[in-house]
């Protein structure tokens, strides 16, 4: 039986194919028609590249460190106890 890549797998790398043509549609117009040196092109995306980078990674560490949440579906915490609504004890 033929082992077949997941739809999470497929989905990234079109967004990889899809990162990688908009990265060289923008430099193309960057540099033939605006003007920009190479140089400059490679500063700028250097310096995007790190953002993204440190934004993705904030990200799947936040939803790896994130404390489970064990009230989950079952709505907001109650203000007082329904059981004993006049807080005797």
């Amino acid at each position: 039986m033929e082992s077949r890549p997941s739809e999470t797998a497929i989905l990234r790398w079109l967004a990889a194919v899809g990162a990688v043509v908009t990265a060289l549609s923008v430099e193309y117009i960057a540099h033939y028609d605006l003007g920009y040196s190479r140089q400059e092109i490679r500063t700028q995306a250097v310096i995007g590249a790190a953002i993204i980078g440190l934004l993705m990674a904030a990200e799947y560490l936040g939803k790896k460190l994130r404390k489970p949440n064990d009230r989950k579906g079952r709505g907001p915490e109650p203000l007082h106890d329904s059981r004993n609504p006049a807080g005797e004890s």
